[in-house]
């Protein structure tokens, strides 16, 4: 953690931190400040990767409220504002801020080729890393599964 800091520090202002959760919240909101109403990002959202428009944002405050967009097919996404209100996540959740360009029209965001390429790209990185970790489990013997499911295998 400390070497992080030290390298970061060339780049950014000291952080004051109050204690060690604080910490990585200071650092989520020195590395993401463009992260204010409005703003779209590729961000984690219940385990997905998932496009979100941040519908709130607060200084005081290391969550966000955003509304979550559906892949629609042909590059396009669609809001989920009539199905559920808007979720709420962490700053340390957002993977990716996408350019100011980037905006929905209505209830519909479509990305250009180079956008949603990267959207592949980190939901894809996203799985394997889940995988890596479903796989360790096994392995482990962290996850057991039941009688029934051993014998399906």
């Amino acid at each position: 953690m400390y070497l992080l800091l030290i390298s970061l520090s060339e780049h950014f202002p000291p952080l004051t931190p109050l204690s060690p959760s604080s910490l990585s919240c200071q650092l989520c909101q020195r590395i993401f400040p463009m992260m204010s109403t409005g703003a779209v990002a590729i961000a984690r959202v219940d385990g997905q990767v998932s496009l979100v428009q941040v519908v709130k944002a607060s200084e005081s405050s290391s969550h966000l409220s955003v509304l979550k967009y559906t892949y629609f097919g042909e590059r396009s996404f669609l809001s989920n504002i009539t199905s559920s209100a808007p979720s709420r996540i962490h700053t340390r959740d957002i993977i990716e801020t996408l350019p100011a360009s980037v905006q929905p029209s209505g209830d519909m965001l479509t990305l250009s080729n180079d956008v949603f390429a990267l959207y592949i790209d980190r939901a894809t990185a996203n799985q394997s890393a889940l995988e890596e970790k479903y796989q360790k489990a096994m392995a482990s013997g962290g996850i057991l599964l039941p009688h029934a499911a051993k014998i399906l295998r």
